[in-house]
């Protein structure tokens, strides 16, 4: 009985807290947590490259794995400069590695779209 008393007590003390509690959650900078920007932007846009020019045939599964990689690497960059350093310059940095794996890419979709026509005559 004595439990039941105890809950009954309980129950309400917590609901109030929650109900005092979360407005003031909202204040709390989630969005800050979450990559946002032109970078991730370009790092999404190109993965999703990579996986199109997958599902066309135009590269193979281990130029995907090597891509992915290389992507990976990119983001880890990006986050780390992100957590060090306030400038500029992380972004130009990341930018121009995205580019060059943006052109890696182009150039394997052609190399293999290539191989792909003569393979036909």
């Amino acid at each position: 009985m004595k439990g039941f008393r105890l809950t009954k007590v309980l129950a309400p003390a917590v609901a109030a807290m929650f109900v005092v509690g979360l407005p003031a959650m909202a204040n709390y900078p989630f969005a800050d947590l979450k990559p946002v920007g032109m970078v991730h932007q370009r790092e999404i846009a190109l993965n999703k490259e990579i996986q199109a020019a997958y599902k066309r045939g135009l590269i193979d599964s281990f130029e995907v794995a090597q891509m992915q990689r290389d992507l990976d690497g990119v983001r880890t960059e990006d986050d780390y400069f992100r957590i060090d350093s306030t400038n500029g310059r992380r972004a130009a940095a990341v930018l121009k590695k995205l580019d060059q794996l943006e052109a890696d890419l182009f150039a394997h979709e052609a190399d293999n779209d290539l191989a792909a026509t003569f393979a036909m005559r």
